[in-house]
């Protein structure tokens, strides 16, 4: 079963009044949905480490986790992501085209000191500092086919009626680098533009979207044991934000007397950072029974983004229609704003079972209410506004399920393997968003170094649009992903 993903532009038609970057519903979702990396033993279990812990990928989900340790720990964990891409632009003549990304990322980093108590019931304390990975960007894909309802209706439409001399301020993204490159022109009589191919012309479309980067959540968390029976745990974590996106979009047309092609490319840059905390407890039942809970604050987050738009038109010139031979270029202002988002609350629940010295199984579920995310933008209480009702109305509360379980062979050895299903965020949409398989291995070596693998593989098939239109079909583009991520910890006991 694969990941069904609905991608934000499909509410971009309530937005189209805006020529910008400015906040969307895709913001509210891409930084809310968490998928978490951590250590390779987390990953091998599927994430499903809140109710066993001493794993530090688990304070991701229960601080509490912190807890269970019993030794002094630095581990550090380097990774490869790996994403490959099938997408097809519907309702159009032309292949599906494949892309792949692969790079390296930085799940997790970690040290834990373990301090013992001299106390008829409480054991020890824990502190520990590090870094979690706790969601990824990273992936390329790209698309093309013969379709009507050219890009040029969508400069057109963030354009009229807004003179030449003011596409600077009222659409300077979009109306502005079109108008500049000659791919749209004004018509003085009826105050509206027009473009040298009309609607219904088919055209190839061709485009490329790149995006990097992710976030990871550092943190400091504190626990203590009481009666080696109740685990208490709370963290501070900080998590920072990275996102780059470039797209780049190409339509050609042979044959025609003035079009050839044109280039629009649209580049984003965001960064951020937030703050939250999160509380947990874990109780161990006759040593062998763990039930675990945790809740976690909603993220407070800054995020500062900077984005431009280039456009380039190549053209068959005609000394009547144009004022110099091209091609020619248009380019947008460097556009840059600053809002604040409040991510959705969440709480999660565990049971762990230990096998005598065999091994255990764990398993985990979220609540996330996506609802309760929130805009604030101090400049435009409006558009907030109604950013934030598009979140109440289109986004609802979702469950997701973790199941892990680990082997011990031999003294040394560990085998490992998980599965993750989760809901859909959408709150007309039923049934499964996604699922996961991951497996892993572990070793001692010693009684102090150990080594940890992992893989986690995920299918995810997502929905996008190019460009809306208030008039006409807007384009839509299936992808099919198939994303694997590998890990590996290199840890040493103290």
């Amino acid at each position: 079963m694969r990941i069904k993903l609905l991608h934000i532009g499909l509410f971009f038609s309530l937005l189209m009044c805006l020529d910008t970057y400015a906040q969307t519903l895709d913001d509210a979702i891409r930084y809310s949905v968490l998928q978490r990396v951590g250590t390779a033993r987390g990953l091998g279990v599927g994430g499903a480490m809140g109710s066993i812990g001493g794993d530090f990928g688990s304070l991701a989900s229960n601080p509490a986790g912190i807890a269970m340790y019993k030794w002094s720990e630095f581990q550090i964990s380097p990774g490869l992501n790996r994403s490959e891409s099938n997408s097809t632009l519907t309702a159009s003549a032309g292949n599906s085209l494949s892309d792949d990304r692969t790079r390296f990322v930085f799940p997790s980093a970690s040290y834990v000191q373990v301090n013992r108590v001299l106390d008829k019931h409480w054991t020890r304390t824990v502190f520990g500092i590090g870094i979690n990975r706790i969601a990824d960007f990273n992936k390329k894909f790209q698309y093309q086919g013969n379709q009507a309802n050219s890009i040029t209706q969508y400069f057109i439409e963030q354009s009229n009626f807004i003179n030449p001399d003011n596409l600077e301020q009222l659409s300077p993204f979009v109306g502005l680098p079109a108008y500049d490159a000659f791919i749209t022109t004004f018509d003085t009589y009826t105050s509206q533009y027009v473009a040298d191919i009309d609607r219904n012309q088919v055209v190839d479309k061709t485009q490329t979207i790149s995006q990097k980067g992710g976030i990871d959540e550092l943190t400091f968390a504190f626990g203590a044991d009481f009666d080696n029976k109740l685990h208490l745990g709370v963290s501070l974590s900080l998590p920072f934000l990275s996102f780059k996106e470039k797209k780049e979009y190409t339509e050609t047309l042979t044959g025609h007397p003035v079009f050839n092609t044109l280039e629009f490319d649209e580049n984003l840059t965001a960064n951020g950072g937030g703050v939250n905390i999160k509380v947990g407890g874990k109780y161990i039942i006759a040593r062998k029974v763990h039930i675990s809970a945790a809740f976690h604050s909603p993220t407070w987050m800054r995020i500062n983004e900077e984005f431009d738009n280039r456009a380039n038109y190549q053209y068959i010139f005609n000394e009547d229609l144009f004022p110099s031979p091209g091609p020619q270029e248009g380019l947008s202002p460097e556009g840059a704003f600053e809002y604040d988002l409040r991510t959705p609350w969440r709480t999660t629940g565990g049971l762990g079972i230990i096998i005598g010295r065999i091994g255990f199984v764990s398993s985990e579920v979220e609540y996330v209410n996506y609802k309760s995310a929130k805009f604030k933008i101090s400049d435009d209480p409006g558009f907030e506004e109604q950013l934030n009702d598009d979140i109440f109305f289109e986004l609802g509360s979702t469950l997701a399920v973790r199941f892990g379980a680990e082997i011990r062979p031999t003294k040394a050895i560990r085998i490992r393997g998980g599965y993750g299903m989760g809901e859909s965020v959408f709150a007309d949409t039923e049934g499964l968003e996604g699922q996961y398989f991951s497996l892993g291995a572990g070793i001692w070596l010693g009684d102090q170094i150990f080594i940890d693998a992992a893989f986690r593989s995920e299918m995810i098939d997502q929905r996008y649009n190019p460009y809306s239109l208030r008039q006409g079909a807007s384009p839509l583009v299936n992808t099919a992903y198939d994303q694997n991520t590998m890990v590996l910890t290199l840890g040493v006991r103290m």
